[in-house]
């Protein structure tokens, strides 16, 4: 098993919670260091801070498409919480990255997705395959993909 945290501490986090879309909470980083990431956002210009809104239309955009995409994920969905990275991509289209964190067995999560508030998770192996879902939101096209 592989584990991977970026650690955003010193970056902008807001907690935030949507309960018409999940029973815990998300957190918003919206002052992402491309620099500090394990990893490359594709077509990054520059992070950008979402409104409430514009979450709400990204949580409907999700659900519809794992509605639509995974039919036995959609009806647990609601005990993931969400990790949001919010930036604008190169043709300056508003984009938001949610990562799924299953928490229904708090115990399991809370030992595997630790420190997920502060810190990007982001896991391989059995746990995580089962447990996490990455998907990309560009809300300008309207379009969801798997990241």
């Amino acid at each position: 098993m592989l584990f991977l945290t970026c650690n955003m501490k010193s970056y902008s986090q807001t907690k935030i919670s949507l309960n018409k879309y999940y029973k815990g909470c998300g957190v918003v980083f919206d002052s992402i260091d491309t620099n500090s990431l394990y990893f490359r956002i594709p077509y990054f210009k520059k992070p950008f801070t979402p409104s409430l809104n514009e979450l709400e239309n990204t949580e409907n955009l999700l659900n519809h498409f794992i509605e639509e995409k995974f039919k036995e994920l959609y009806k647990e969905l609601k005990f993931y919480n969400r990790q949001y990275l919010c930036f604008i991509n190169e043709n300056n289209e508003m984009n938001i990255i949610v990562i799924l964190l299953n928490f229904k067995n708090k115990r399991k999560a809370s030992r595997n997705f630790k420190g997920w508030m502060n810190e990007i998770t982001l896991g391989l192996g059995k746990f995580y395959e089962e447990n996490q879902l990455i998907i990309r939101v560009n809300l300008d096209k309207k379009e969801v993909s798997i990241f």
